[in-house]
């Protein structure tokens, strides 16, 4: 009976200290509504950062006019917003080069400020993904409108 007792206590301190954590050590705020702290992917309002797109690509070009860009192509940069607002695990999903990554992760730490995303009015853990294209030496932050067809089919049924 005391080894369960002493299981039971060890078990139950461990498992706290475990849960008041996410993956990379950080502490999780208290205001998530998220009893389990996952991160979401697709939020009802998505996280958004204070600059308009033109400026951040004004912004991330001067940066990278800092460096020699002998390399074009697909620049991808995820990370995930708090609910508070703030950054971290931020990871290069795609890149044409470490250089280039690094300078543009950087200016993205220190110039954008977020507004956390929502689910159900209350602010969660969530990521974002920044794709960039890289031609020319020139960064332009891709956009994911999606394309529609304006035909109107006229379906009768027989």
């Amino acid at each position: 009976m005391n080894k369960f007792l002493v299981f039971t206590i060890l078990f139950s301190f461990f498992y706290n200290n475990v849960d008041a954590q996410n993956q990379r050590g950080k502490k999780i705020d208290p205001l998530c509504d998220s009893s389990s702290h996952e991160t979401f992917i697709i939020c009802e309002e998505m996280p958004k950062y204070n600059l308009e797109n033109k400026e951040l690509e004004r912004i991330l070009n001067d940066s990278l006019n800092q460096i020699p860009v002998h390399k074009d192509g697909l620049l991808v940069i995820s990370l995930v917003v708090d609910c508070i607002g703030n950054t971290y695990d931020y990871f290069i999903i795609r890149s044409p080069d470490t250089l280039i990554s690094n300078k543009i992760t950087e200016a993205l730490k220190s110039n954008l400020k977020w507004t956390p995303g929502r689910v159900r009015g209350n602010p969660v853990l969530c990521g974002y993904t920044f794709p960039f294209e890289i031609g020319n030496g020139v960064l332009k932050l891709k956009t994911t409108e999606k394309k529609t067809n304006h035909r109107i089919f006229n379906h009768k049924k027989q």
